[in-house]
Formats: structure tokens, sequence, C-alpha cells
């Protein structure tokens, strides 16, 4: 019997692996499958969605053949990695600069937040410049800038019988003796071809040590005094070769009995600080010879003219004349004129008492020219003084010792305004030197009366002065500090003028301060400032366009400028503070 159209086979099940024995097999029977009479679900069954429309075949093929997504380039990533360095970059300068100017972020109120909508806004930001490097740490910048010494090989030889015996006179008891065995060693030393020799000559540099450095007998007073300043004047004139100078600041005991000198002796208080200021110009004395005990106080009291001690507990003034002293000793000498006048001119005609009186005007009293003689003896000791301050000044490890030290600070601060004295020029050469080390301008933005006399200096008439007091304020404004100070209307009309005069090195200083202070952001808000409460909303709204539109009128003029020959081509701004010689 042949099946019907509505019946096909079951499927068959698996069967197991056949093996090689033949298997009966049963026959099946068929089984009657209905057709389905009605398209409706059954209520248990859930509706089938609609199938989704087939794709064409065109737009299969060429979805077939178009490739995977592709991968970023490398410019791309790059260029992704460098937006998003800049963008964080700029975020911690931002709140670098809004920590130096009291604004933090995270102290925001909700109306602050919700008020930034209003803030100015650029229609094309520039990034905003970096912070200014710090300098490096003290001790590298002293250590990269230590002066060498220079390599001696001292051989000592004997002196001769008859050096010995004056060298033995001076270590005698006897201050006479001294007086005249210092004399005779000072006229040695006046020939040139005998420094070397005498120098390195047995015994000869501890008898002068020991002749300054001895007190003074009360008995011998004179003597006593003629020996100490012979013996210093012999130590100033060894100490003119170069090749003497190492040797005879290093020798002990010898700085020491300088000091003494100066503070003890007025005749020999010129010839000691001029010893001081010959030894150093040798730039490996000037660091040991700032750490002398008391040398720096000493010659900054002897700079100022201050009164100083002498042995005998005699104050000395050397700030001037004293006009009491001058009526004493006129009238000293007119006694003792009329005392010696003779009677036996009873024949000649008798003067008129202004007559007299202008004669006696004319001719000084012994007291009178013992005080002038201390005059030009502190005179001289203020300008050997100054020298020396000056050599020390050139050095990078004793700046910072300048610096700390109240009493050298003052005297030159107060001599610099001592405008018909020559030396307030080297003084303010002194103060600009100083400044040279960065870590000091801090302190010496702050100290009290130092711009005023630098401002009135930057005014003055001599150029000298005038070029000393902008590269002073040159390197106190590549401090945050200095910048904060300088940022006011006095300075800056200071240095606008500078800019416009014809000397360059003037126009040069001046410039460069100018720009030390456009690189804070402490001095440039204050110099700007769009929010004061005395304007209106609109005046503030205005100012700051008008700083906006300055700002790229002022970037397209300096594009384009040129580099001129000789000048090394780097991108502007530079954001590297300008300074006169630093050592950093």
């Amino acid at each position: 019997r042949s099946p019907s159209p509505h019946q096909r086979p079951l499927p068959r099940s698996p069967s197991p692996r056949r093996s090689n024995s033949p298997v009966p097999r049963s026959p099946i029977a068929p089984v009657e499958i209905e057709a389905p009479q009605s398209a409706s679900p059954r209520p248990s069954q859930a509706p089938l969605p609609p199938a989704p429309p087939q794709p064409s075949p065109r737009k299969t093929q060429q979805r077939s053949q178009s490739p995977g997504p592709r991968a970023p380039s490398p410019k791309r990533v790059a260029m992704v990695e460098h937006r998003r360095a800049v963008r964080d970059r700029d975020n911690e300068t931002r709140a670098a600069i809004g920590g130096e100017l009291g604004i933090d972020d995270s102290k925001q109120t909700d109306d602050d937040i919700a008020g930034r909508a209003k803030k100015v806004r650029f229609r094309q930001r520039y990034p905003v410049p970096p912070m200014i490097a710090r300098p490096s740490a003290p001790s590298d910048i002293v250590k990269r800038n230590e002066a060498e010494a220079p390599e001696t090989h001292l051989i000592l030889v004997k002196p001769k019988p008859e050096l010995k015996a004056l060298l033995d006179a001076v270590a005698d008891s006897s201050r006479q003796r001294r007086s005249n065995a210092c004399g005779a060693l000072k006229v040695l030393t006046t020939q040139k071809k005998n420094r070397l020799t005498l120098v390195r000559t047995e015994r000869f540099l501890d008898a002068l040590v020991f002749a300054a450095s001895s007190e003074i007998s009360k008995k011998e007073r004179e003597a006593s005094k003629d020996a100490r300043s012979r013996a210093v004047d012999s130590i100033l004139n060894v100490s003119e070769p170069k090749d003497n100078r190492a040797i005879v600041f290093t020798h002990p005991g010898l700085a020491d009995a300088l000091v003494k000198c100066i503070v003890e002796d007025t005749d020999s208080r010129a010839g000691a600080c001029s010893a001081l200021a010959t030894l150093a110009k040798t730039p490996c004395c000037r660091a040991p010879m700032a750490e002398v005990r008391g040398l720096l106080d000493v010659l900054a009291v002897v700079l100022r003219g201050l009164k100083l001690k002498e042995s005998n507990d005699e104050e000395v003034d050397y700030g001037g004349d004293d006009e009491a002293s001058e009526r004493g000793g006129l009238k000293s000498f007119s006694s003792d004129s009329n005392s010696t006048r003779s009677s036996s001119s009873s024949t000649a005609s008798y003067r008129s008492d202004e007559e007299e009186m202008d004669e006696l005007r004319g001719v000084k009293s012994m007291r009178e020219q013992k005080h002038q003689l201390k005059a030009e003896i502190a005179k001289r000791a203020r300008l050997s003084a100054c020298a020396a301050l000056v050599h020390l000044s050139k050095s990078c490890a004793v700046t910072p010792m300048l610096c700390e030290n109240d009493i050298v600070m003052d005297s030159l601060v107060q001599v610099s305004r001592e405008y018909d004295n020559p030396i307030h020029t080297k003084c303010l050469e002194i103060l600009c030197n100083m400044t040279r080390f960065p870590h000091s301008n801090a302190r010496m933005a702050r100290y009290p009366g130092l711009v005023d006399t630098l401002v009135v200096s930057g005014r003055a008439k001599v150029d000298e002065d005038r070029v000393w007091s902008l590269r002073t304020l040159q390197n106190l404004s590549s401090d945050a500090t200095g910048k904060n100070v300088l940022a006011n209307n006095i300075v800056l009309e200071l240095l606008s003028v500078s800019v416009m005069r014809n000397h360059p090195d003037e126009q040069v200083a001046a410039t460069a301060t100018l720009y030390n202070l456009s690189t804070e952001p402490g001095a440039v808000v204050p110099l700007t400032n769009t929010n004061s409460p005395d304007s209106t909303p609109g005046v503030r709204l205005m100012a700051c366009d008008a700083l906006a539109t300055l700002g790229l009128w002022l970037q397209t003029l300096a594009g384009a400028g040129v580099v001129p020959g000789g000048v090394q081509a780097v991108p502007l701004p530079s954001y590297a503070t300008s300074g006169w010689k630093r050592w950093d």
C-alpha cells in the first residue's frame, strides 16, 4: 500500500555505531499527519513577531565588501594626547596663579559657580603663561661661583743677620726700640724688589702681627702708636703684589690684628682699612675675610662715619668739624699773643681790632690742626672701607652675609643718600652687587628706605648713579617679592622716563625691569585691576575689552619685528626673567 501525499516517515533516532554484523530491521508503519485547518494561533501560544525586511541583494553585496571600523591613526592619537596634556597644564597653571592671588576654587560658593557664565570671554584665548622657574639652592649657587685658591708652594728662607736683628728688636719690651725697628722694616718694604722676599722670610710676618696687635702702653703711648702704625704700613706695602696677598691674609692673626687697629687706634685706622681693601682685591681672600669676627661691622661703622672708641676710651667723631674746638683754639691763641706783645713798640702805630682778628683767623691753633688731621685720616679711612666693601660685594659667597648684616645695610642705605659725597656712588654699586644673589632680593626689596633711595638716585644727574640704581631695581624685580613691592606708580614713572633716555645701559635696565614686572601675576593684577569698587560695571567691562584689544595689537606688533643679527631666535614670550650679571 502506497502512502498518501499527507503522510511522511518520522525522523530516525541516532543509532549506535554500526557493527560489521548485520542487524535485522522491523517494518515501520506510516503515520498520518493532519493538515492545518486554521491560521489563528492557539490561546496558549504568543503571536510571532513580524519578520524583518530582507535586504536587497545589492546592499548585501556592498556591505560584505566594505571593511570593518577603522583604527585611529598615530598622528590623531598624538594630537589628542597633546591637547589633553596642554589642557591639564593650563588647569594646573590657573590653579597655581589663583593660589597666589588668593582664589581657591574649592572654597567657591554656589553664587560664584552660578556667576561663571558672566565672566569675560575671549574669541581666541591664548595659553596661560607658565610659572617662572625658581632659582637654585643657595649652596649650589655659591658652589658654582666659588673662587679657586691659587696653588702656592711656600718655602720660607732664614733671615740675614741684619734682618734678624730687626725682628728681634720688634719683639723687645721697649716700645721705643720696637718703634725704631718697625720704621726700618717699613723702609725695606717700600722697595718693590724686597716685598716678595720679605714675605717668604721666617718670622717677618710674625713680627708685624705682634707689633700691630700689641697693647698701647700708657707710659710710652706715642712710641706704641708709632710702632703699630709703622707695622700696619709695612703690611700694606707687602700686600701690593698679587702673589703675596693670599700668603699675607692667611697668616695666623693678621686679619684680627688689622680689625683691632681699626677699632682702637686712630692713626693706624686708615692704613688698616687700606690693607684690607688691598687684600680683598684677590677673589680667594674675600670669603675668608668676611668670616673674620667683627670685620664687616667695623667696616660698616667706618664707612658711615660713626663714633669709635680709642684705647683711652676717648670717643672720636668723624662727622665734621667741631665749632666749639675752633672757638677754644682761637681764644687760647689770642691770649698767648697778647702776652707776647712787645711794650717797646710805643713809636709804632697800633693796628685796629679788626686787623688783629683777621690775622688771628688765618693762623690755626695746634688743637685745630690736630682735629683737621684726624678728620683727614677719617676721610681716607672711609674711602678705604668703602673700597674693601666693594671688593667683598663681588664675591658670591659674601653677598648673603652682607645682606643679613643690619649694620652693613643701614650704613649702605644711609651713605647712598649723601649725594654730595663721592662714595655714595660706590655704595649704590655695592647694593647692586648684593642683588646679584637671587635669595637676597626678597629681604632687600622690603628693607626700609632702600627702594626710596634707589628711586631718588635713579633721577640723579650723574649717569653712573642712574645706571646702578636701575640695575639694582632690575635684579630686585626678578624676585616675586620684589615685583609686588615695585609695582607702584612712583617706580613705573621712573622706569618710563629711563626708557626714553639716550643712555644704552639705562635703557636696557629699565626695559628689563618692566618686563620682569609683567611676568608676575601678583604685580600685573594691581596695575590692570578692572574690579575697582568706584567704577561702574560698564566701565569695568570696557576696561577689560580695552586690555584684551591692546593685548592682541601688542602681540601683532611684536610678531612684526625682526630678530637682529647675532641674537638667538627663540619663541616669544620666553617667560624668563632678566637680571644684571646674576650668579644663578
